[in-house]
């Protein structure tokens, strides 16, 4: 073991478990790698938050309803746990931030889009439940799109697979992980 400080050791097992986590798998989709941000760790969700502050404080400071409506749209793509977390929780954050500290702003300014490929949300629960979160979310104002690829985002312009296209300052990818890339670098067998 070689500790971040100290000396290296060695520790003797019976069995070894590595859980290095996951990555984002992001796709060949023009302009995800290049805008899109992840929510994989805290860093990310630090970003996210502070971005989402950004935006409300970018709009807030404009008369310019194109920039305004730019930066109060936030555009999640992929509708497992993360995904709706994230989606929730900023939006969350975001009405309460514009209600306390925002007069120039309304709720019924911002715009939050999830985009999901598959026919439902959070597959990791029974299909009540995901029924349940997408009326919940719905019932906010909040725009669940079932059924719907990211095709491209460019220069802060989003097209989806449904044909709608619009602008938005925020692009979250949630659709899916990969095993650590670090694993390909021990000799460590992979569970397949």
């Amino acid at each position: 073991i070689a500790p971040i400080e100290g000396e290296p050791y060695e520790l003797s097992y019976d069995v070894l478990v590595m859980a290095a986590g996951s990555v984002a798998r992001t796709l060949p989709i023009p302009g995800l790698a290049e805008h899109g941000v992840g929510f994989k760790n805290v860093g990310e969700a630090i970003y996210l938050r502070n971005h989402v502050l950004g935006r409300l404080d970018a709009a807030s400071s404009t008369d310019d309803p194109g920039v305004r409506r730019r930066a109060l749209t936030f555009t999640f793509v992929g509708g497992g746990y993360a995904g709706v977390e994230a989606f929730a929780e900023l939006e969350d954050m975001a009405r309460y931030a514009i209600t306390h500290y925002y007069p120039r702003l309304s709720a019924a300014d911002m715009r939050w889009v999830l985009v999901e490929a598959m026919g439902r949300i959070l597959p990791e629960v029974d299909l009540d439940m995901a029924a349940w979160t997408v009326k919940q979310l719905t019932a906010r104002g909040m725009d669940v799109r079932l059924n719907t690829r990211l095709e491209s985002v460019t220069d802060c312009h989003v097209r989806l697979s449904d044909g709608d296209e619009f602008d938005s300052d925020t692009l979250v990818w949630t659709a899916g992980t990969k095993p650590n890339p670090m694993l390909a670098e021990t000799d460590l067998p992979v569970d397949g």
